[in-house]
This record gives structure tokens, sequence and C-alpha cells, in this order.
């Protein structure tokens, strides 16, 4: 499974949040995925899952356990918890069949903003 999120800036959110470390990793790369606008994909909302903003939420990973093994859509468009639910992370089902038609780019170094670094 490929977890993404829809923008960049989600993306290095979803960064600080997962590696728990009290600072940034030393070297991340990013990729575009281009995804065809009549691939499968499903959206669920905060309201779809219950518990899903809870770290570790069982609910949430039993959804996306059972949307996986039943292979329903190629996508799965899902709330980022680290952005409180305002933004979307994707989750993208690498046994699925539509898995071909999407294509990434080649990976590109992240230059995050120095004045993350100087404790200002």
């Amino acid at each position: 499974m490929i977890y993404a999120s829809e923008t960049f800036p989600g993306a290095l959110l979803e960064i600080l949040a997962h590696t728990r470390i009290g600072k940034l990793p030393p070297s991340q790369a990013w990729i575009e995925i281009t995804i065809p606008a009549d691939v499968s994909l499903e959206t669920i909302g905060t309201t779809a899952v219950r518990g899903w903003e809870k770290p570790e939420s069982s609910a949430a990973r039993r959804f996306g356990d059972r949307w996986f093994d039943e292979a329903r859509s190629l996508i799965l468009a899902v709330p980022s918890l680290a952005a409180s639910g305002l933004a979307r992370n994707l989750l993208i089902n690498q046994s699925h069949p539509e898995f071909t038609r999407l294509a990434a780019s080649r990976p590109h170094p992240v230059r995050w903003d120095a004045r993350l670094f100087d404790g200002r």
C-alpha cells in the first residue's frame, strides 16, 4: 500500500506527524503521482468511521483493511488526522488492477524551510 497526501504541504505535515523524533528526518524525497480521472476512487469523510480521529484507531484500521482486502477501488481518500480532517490522504492499493495506470515522477529532494531549524 502506498500512503500519500493530496498536497505537498500535507505530505510534509504527515512526515512530521509520523516520524515522532522531535526533529526533521535528515533526508526526504517526494514524487508526484499522476492519477487519471477515470480510475476508481473511494472517498470517506470524517463521519464515515466512528473514532477515525483517535491515534491508532482500530475502527479506521479495520475499515482500511477491509477496503484493501476487497480491492473495492484503486484509491481510498481519507481524512488526514495530522490536519484535523481538513485535508485528505490517499491510500493506493498496489495490488489493484488499475495500479499500472498511475504514473510517478522521479524523486525530488525535500527542501525544508531553514527557519524551522533556527530556534527562533
